[in-house]
């Protein structure tokens, strides 16, 4: 009930297009009624028992020995009941009348002579005005059928949009951790395939759910009206639609889960085989990768296979319980034609009705199919946006200082999520306002989750960080972030224009600026040296440039950012000794004047650090400058010895 009231919530703001077109909708069952009953009168007149008695001819012969013929009422045969007393039992028998008042009224217009075609090839005028009647109602039920699946289609694809920003929305306002939780490929498909589903229901299913009930509705009313007690037969063989019904919308709803399930299994390989497929080429992996992705792609066959077979066992179903339904009414009609309750031309309009039940029936099967996978796609949806976040701004936050005299951190310790491990343990230190602290150590002490820390990408699991004196929990998590910059070792590049990428969401910013930034970062002269210079393309993740160009871009960014506290997290590490030289430049100009946080494995580059953390499991084992570290002969000395082999004067 709770997922149907948020399935509902997307719909609400689009109440009155919803009715308006439920109305529409609803004028289309009537008109679908009205077809149905207009084929009273055809048969009826096929059958000569529309508006004059049948009669039969007999031979009698008279007194001379001739034989001569005389008409016998057609009635004779339904227990010599007069003709009019069928019609007045004739519950269609207004039908008949309104084509009669009808042609009375062509008669006075002077228009069935124009509608003559020869008396409708001898048929008489009945028929050109029963066809006309016919066609005028098919062409109102088209517009109204077409204005009514318009109007819904356009809230379908609203309710789309609307869920599709709300879940990208949520996605991006998602913590870190978040992230670590779900694979690419799984929420890349949540936003994608399951999204589908949803608008393959909105903009079409829904529509055919409302227009199908509606019409089964009606449909039943009218065969209630014509034989009351047939119909009432009728719904003690109609309810057995509704035990398969139910069992075939929960195996729909199982199949649906299990094939997204893998479907987003296999958009995650199939992302990493792109992204990464310099890797799989230079270790010939590309069979191993075609043989991953096959056996995924079987496992996403199997699911569907099974939607497959849950969905096309309901119509062989219905049809089966439809097929007695269609005897009995055949049966008991005949009965009712001999006795002379109903006409032929009403018992084909009855048995036109009970067939064209089943026919919204069967589309309501096929709807609600759609809508189950729709169903179970919303599910999945809101299992997202379920997750909570819990990297918030607080709910009263303080100002954020103008200038930030120190970073501190007091006894923190940290623990990633479901992981008891200590990455962190107690680690103090303090950084005032233009200091270059570097942190060092082995792979997997804790430097880049000590990092991490500062914007809040994780918040620490024991003690606090403070920006003079304040814990940085206490500020607006936006405003927090946008006082700092990072250039990490994998450089993230957007597929737009180089000035985009340094402006980065800033198209107010002026392009002096952004070549001010860019010469600071000893990237103007390569940019200007591209095609269309700050208005080129760098193609998906920087593709066109190389290591250090892209480096550049990155550290450009962070100059334009101005930010007064800085994280460089391996920032040279990946790049040639050519371009660490460039890069190693630019940073020095980005680090001036900020409070800078330096993690760096090439130990080359944080000898002019003001003070240098070296970390060992999680703890600060050992601080100072360069030259204090190197007199300890401690952890540091070994760290630097295993990279220069102790020769120290060869470092500049």
């Amino acid at each position: 009930m709770k997922l149907t009231r948020r399935i509902l919530h997307y719909f609400r703001p689009y109440t009155f297009q919803l009715v308006v077109s439920f109305f529409i909708l609803a004028t289309v069952a009537l008109l679908w009624q009205a077809v149905i009953f207009s084929s009273k009168p055809v048969f009826d007149g096929l059958m000569k028992l529309g508006n004059t008695p049948d009669t039969v001819t007999v031979g009698t012969t008279t007194a001379g020995g001739e034989t001569v013929t005389q008409p016998v009422p057609e009635t004779e045969k339904l227990k010599n009941k007069p003709l009019h007393r069928i019609h007045s039992r004739d519950k269609l028998a207004f039908i008949t009348h309104a084509k009669d008042r009808l042609k009375k009224w062509f008669a006075r217009k002077g228009w069935l002579s124009h509608l003559n075609v020869s008396r409708a090839i001898q048929g008489g005028d009945d028929i050109m005005v029963i066809l006309i009647m016919m066609l005028t109602v098919f062409l109102l039920k088209g517009l109204f059928t077409f204005s009514g699946f318009y109007i819904l289609g356009r809230v379908g694809f609203k309710v789309v949009r609307d869920i599709r920003d709300d879940l990208y929305r949520k996605m991006t306002m998602q913590s870190v951790s978040f992230f670590d939780r779900y694979h690419s490929g799984t929420l890349i498909s949540r936003i994608t395939n399951d999204v589908f589903l949803i608008q393959n229901a909105a903009t079409t299913k829904i529509g055919d759910l409302v227009k199908e009930s509606l019409i089964l509705v009606i449909l039943i009313a009218g065969v209630f009206y014509i034989s009351p007690g047939l119909s009432t037969l009728l719904l003690v063989v109609i309810p057995l639609n509704i035990i398969p019904f139910i069992l075939i919308s929960r195996a729909i709803r199982r199949a649906t889960g299990s094939a997204q399930s893998r479907m987003g299994e296999l958009t995650n390989i199939l992302k990493e085989t792109i992204t990464g497929n310099r890797i799989v080429k230079a270790f010939s992996m590309e069979e191993f990768e075609i043989r991953k992705f096959v056996k995924k792609n079987y496992e996403f066959f199997k699911a569907n296979v099974r939607m497959v077979l849950a969905t096309a066992s309901s119509s062989p179903v219905m049809e089966f319980i439809g097929a007695i339904v269609f005897c009995v009414v055949i049966f008991y009609g005949s009965i009712q034609i001999r006795s002379g309750v109903m006409t032929v031309g009403t018992f084909v309009a009855y048995i036109g009705g009970v067939i064209f039940i089943y026919s919204p029936i069967r589309r309501l099967v096929k709807a609600n199919n759609d809508i189950q996978m729709a169903v179970e796609a919303f599910r999945r949806i809101f299992q997202l946006m379920d997750e909570e976040n819990g990297i918030q701004s607080p709910a009263v936050s303080k100002p954020f200082p103008k200038i930030v005299e120190k970073v501190a951190f007091n006894e923190v310790s940290f623990q990633y999520e479901n992981d008891e491990r200590t990455v962190l343990s107690n680690v103090s230190f303090s950084v005032p306002r233009g200091t270059i602290a570097a942190f060092v150590g082995s792979s997997g002490a804790g430097k880049t989750t000590l990092a991490n820390l500062v914007p809040r990408f994780f918040d620490v699991s024991a003690g606090s960080i403070t920006l003079n004196d304040t814990d940085i929990r206490d500020f607006d998590l936006k405003e927090l972030r946008g006082h700092i910059g990072m250039v990490t070792q994998e450089t993230v590049l957007f597929d737009d224009t180089v000035f985009n990428n340094i402006a980065y969401g800033r198209s107010d910013i002026p392009i002096a600026q952004v070549k001010q930034a860019a010469e600071m970062a000893f990237a103007h002269e390569f940019i200007e040296d591209m095609p269309d210079g700050y208005s080129s393309s760098i193609r998906e993740s920087g593709v066109l440039l190389s290591g250090g160009q892209r480096q550049r871009l990155s550290i450009a960014r962070a100059l334009l950012k101005n930010p007064p506290i800085l994280i460089l997290d391996e920032a040279t590490s990946a790049l040639d000794t050519e371009s660490e030289i460039l890069v190693q430049k630019a940073l020095n100009n980005l680090m001036q004047n900020r409070t800078t946080f330096v993690i760096a494995h090439r130990l080359s580059t944080i000898r002019s650090a003001d003070v240098i953390y070296v970390l060992e499991q999680g703890e600060i084992v050992e601080s100072g400058c360069h030259d204090e570290l190197m007199s300890q002969n401690g952890i540091y000395t070994r760290l630097y010895n295993m990279q220069f082999g102790g020769m120290d004067s060869g470092i500049q």
